[in-house]
Formats: C-alpha cells, sequence, structure tokens
C-alpha cells in the first residue's frame, strides 16, 4: 500500500470501506486487543482533525527562517 498524502480523506475512506470480517475478528479475539474497529477509526480522525488545528497554528507562527518549518509544514499538507 501507498505512503497516504491525504490522511483525512483516506481515514475517512477506511472508515466508509469499513474492516474486513477477518480484521473485525482480529479486534474481537480473546487474545486481540478487543477494540472496535470502526470506532477506533473514527477516533482517529478526530485526532487527526485536532492535530491540523494545533500543527497550523504552531506554523503560521514560525519564523520564516526556521530550518524545521518546511518539514512541519509537508506534514500539514498532509492531514487534507
Amino acid at each position: 500500500m501507498a505512503n497516504s498524502t491525504q490522511i483525512l480523506t483516506d481515514i475517512q475512506s477506511a472508515i466508509t470501506t469499513g474492516p474486513s470480517a477477518a480484521t473485525t475478528a482480529n479486534f474481537n479475539a480473546a487474545a486481540g486487543p478487543i477494540l472496535d474497529p470502526v470506532g477506533t477509526l473514527y477516533l482517529l480522525q478526530t485526532k487527526f482533525k485536532e492535530s491540523k488545528v494545533l500543527l497550523n497554528a504552531y506554523v503560521t507562527s514560525m519564523d520564516g527562517s526556521d530550518p524545521i518549518k518546511t518539514t512541519l509544514q509537508g506534514i500539514l499538507n498532509d492531514l487534507v
């Protein structure tokens, strides 16, 4: 699978598609994590949206000559 460059779009796609029956079984197996697979994706989506807001505030406040600004801007651009 290719790396995601559209994190919020791709997580929504994963939510819409939903997990396979085998994945759901793994999540609910006694030896597994016992997690709600779709609920976990929704939680991740919320965290990514929160990250986008915080990172945007951070990047817009940075000095233009800060060497890490380009990297952080790239991450922000991936949160679409």
